[in-house]
């Protein structure tokens, strides 16, 4: 194991600084975005790339290791017509970007658009990599926001068969180093996907697009100085996602129907037919693969899949010899992103009551164990290294700090700091948070998080219990601004991974299947109830907030619960469980057969659930805070749930943001929404403990 200096890192990393006074830090230290966020660096570890926020813009920022210079702006984002999402280096010195935003129809928040952008290292010879120059150049002054989505319908998924013979299928994604992260079923106005790339072709990088819209991509060679493409693979009916090797190579298909089937195809190098894979399409009617990446010089492909009710890590034959076999899987814990480089995969995350992580490779598992056992109160992980492996970036993290990068170099042993996402912040007001457990009406334990402010103990403290958004996601051990705030000014913060939540394995994630007003709204309630009877919580002083499905739980609170809460927090959230249905029909029919599984199709179960359809039932302040962009949870949730208010002439105030997303990633939007939040819980629930309470 490699010694690495306890003493040096330290003087890097800086001590811990335990709980101090907890006094009000600015309002605007929070609502900015990270000043760095998605550092990446080139294979020979020249240069260091990162997105950095500035005011409601995103700027991509890089660093010229080797002169050790100043970090240089080489390209901006234009808020209101798009945004950068994330950059990665097509070779040492050239750098592509994906571009996204999206635009308000004449009665829905459209499905974002994804646009790729390269730029040099030094900033210069900067270009949209679009087929559509003059209406999908988005440096373009001329370019309006509509003619974004120019060229394709994507309100219909019209099936064209193929070789698994159905005609439901649509294009379903999943993230990998090299290319976006989307949503699960690829709902998105038209888009140039990044696949991979080839170490021997400084010029080129592998793209998958759907040029004539009609959910069929093909995989294209893309000149990153020009834009011009030479077309690699052709459409090949089902495969909606297509993954390489890291090489330059196209190895594996793949495609979700509608009916949520998963069907595989594989190549070998060099070949240009597909055949399909028996085995594993077999083993997909039982449980899916969702394909990570191919390993390169190996006939070889990683996925995540169910092992005893938890994703874990497969791997399965390309060349269909034998049935997929578990590479690497915890029993407590789902898998979570897979950390590959150049297509290699070297790690798997996962989330126990704080982050841990898997290395494939023994001696970084042994580096990366011992930077973590001299910084306890961290978790810090490899996100991206040279294609040597010498030079690791890491990612360094806690709950009260969003992430401090460094770069670590294997053979001196030194960790150099190169920023942090909230430098202004001083992380010892913004409160600890600690893992808890408490049981549930029917005795099941569930596992979640008390944050409690700086300098206090948890002993009658004006509470804010904020259950996630999802439901199909969950709380871990890390730094959230809104938590972060709240805990500064002077709230608990109680947060739960309530049944339907994910990280817990097949049988959690699904207990509260179609019963989102039941169960899940149960736990979450007795989480409230708990808090209380532990005497954490003042029992007049709690308040129920939460984002999307977290405002769908505080406004059943609102309606059920007013002798529990005192208020109601809902921030982009759901309040009719039939227009959530409707909604998703809009992103393809595997979206819309997900929300069916998730939500139900019983009548009057749905409006039973839907916080809107019993407003007269409220008796609690409620604000509602939406973003009129917000295409996952359309603005008219909280608009129909207003109406619903007013009408009952209930205590309620409704804000909404033009221009913002349902993730409010503008500075400005998040001002707004904690100018809010504190202003309502000043006058519902009154000031926040102080330090020494």
């Amino acid at each position: 194991m490699m010694n690495v200096r306890g003493g040096a890192i330290a003087g890097v990393l800086g001590l811990w600084a335990g709980l101090a006074t907890a006094a009000p830090q600015p309002l605007e230290n929070f609502a900015r975005m990270p000043q760095m966020r998605d550092v990446v660096i080139t294979s020979d570890g020249a240069y260091v790339a990162f997105i950095s926020g500035a005011d409601d813009a995103s700027v991509v920022m890089t660093f010229n290791r080797e002169s050790n210079g100043a970090f240089q702006r080489v390209a901006v984002s234009e808020p209101g017509r798009f945004d950068v999402e994330k950059c990665d280096w097509a070779n040492t010195l050239r750098l592509v970007c994906s571009l996204t935003g999206n635009i308000r129809g004449k009665r829905y928040a459209e499905l974002p658009f994804y646009r790729t952008m390269a730029v040099d290292a030094t900033g210069e010879k900067i270009k949209t990599l679009d087929l559509l120059a003059e209406k999908g150049n988005l440096l373009a002054q001329k370019t309006t926001p509509q003619n974004f989505n120019a060229g394709t319908n994507y309100r219909t998924n019209q099936g064209q068969g193929g070789a698994a013979g159905n005609p439901d299928y649509t294009l379903a994604t999943y993230g990998s180093k090299y290319g976006r992260t989307l949503d699960y079923f690829g709902s998105g106005q038209r888009k140039d996907q990044i696949i991979g790339a080839n170490p021997n072709d400084f010029d080129h990088i592998l793209i998958q697009a759907d040029d004539d819209g009609n959910q069929l991509p093909s995989v294209f060679s893309l000149n990153v100085y020009d834009g011009a493409r030479a077309i690699v693979v052709r459409q090949s009916p089902p495969i909606r996602q297509f993954v390489t090797d890291g090489q330059g190579n196209v190895r594996l298909g793949w495609t979700i129907t509608g009916q949520l089937n998963a069907y595989y195809f594989a190549r070998k190098e060099g070949e240009t037919d597909w055949r399909s894979l028996e085995r594993a399409n077999a083993f997909a009617k039982k449980q899916q693969l969702v394909p990570v990446g191919a390993a390169t010089g190996e006939d070889l492909a990683y996925a995540i899949s169910e092992q005893d009710g938890r994703k874990a890590l497969w791997t399965f034959d390309l060349m269909d010899r034998r049935d997929p076999q578990v590479l690497f899987g915890h029993p407590q814990a789902d898998l979570a992103a897979p950390l590959l480089n150049d297509g290699r995969l070297f790690g798997m995350r996962y989330d126990l009551e704080k982050p841990a992580a898997y290395y494939t490779d023994e001696s970084l598992r042994g580096v990366m164990d011992e930077i973590n056992r001299q910084f306890p109160r961290r978790f810090s992980q490899v996100v991206d290294m040279t294609r040597n492996e010498q030079t690791l970036v890491i990612h360094s993290f806690s709950d009260v700090d969003e992430g401090t990068y460094y770069l670590f170099d294997r053979a001196e042993r030194k960790l150099k700091r190169l920023g942090t996402a909230y430098p202004e912040l001083k992380e010892e007001g913004l409160g600890e948070m600690k893992a808890i457990t408490y049981k549930a009406a029917d005795g099941t334990e569930i596992q979640g998080y008390l944050t409690v402010p700086s300098g206090t103990k948890a002993e009658k403290l004006p509470l804010i219990v904020l259950p996630h958004d999802g439901p199909v996601a969950r709380d871990t051990w890390r730094f959230s601004f809104l938590k972060a705030f709240l805990a500064n000014r002077g709230y608990a913060v109680l947060q739960m991974n309530y049944r339907g939540s994910s990280g817990y394995g097949q049988k959690w994630r699904d207990a509260a299947k179609q019963d989102w007003g039941g169960l899940a709204y149960s736990d979450i309630t007795d989480a409230t109830r708990w808090a209380i009877a532990q005497g954490i919580a003042d029992p007049k002083r709690v308040c129920i907030a939460g984002w999307g499905f977290g405002g769908y739980a505080a406004l059943l609170g609102a309606a059920r619960n007013s002798d529990l809460y005192k208020c109601s927090i809902s921030i982009d959230g759901i309040s009719d469980l039939q227009m959530l249905k409707d909604n998703a029909a809009l992103s393809g029919s595997a979206a819309a057969a997900f929300a069916a599984d998730q939500i139900g199709s019983d009548k009057g179960k749905l409006t039973r659930d839907s916080p809107a359809e019993h407003a007269d039932s409220v008796g609690i302040p409620v604000l509602l805070v939406h973003g009129d962009l917000d295409w996952e949870v359309q603005v008219d949730h909280s608009k129909k749930m207003a109406s619903a208010l007013k009408k009952q002439k209930k205590d309620y105030k409704a804000v909404f943001i033009k221009g913002a997303g349902h993730d409010l990633d503008r500075k400005s939007d998040r001002v707004t929404l904690l100018k809010e939040v504190e202003e309502f819980l000043q006058k519902n629930l009154g000031p926040g403990v102080q330090a020494g309470a």
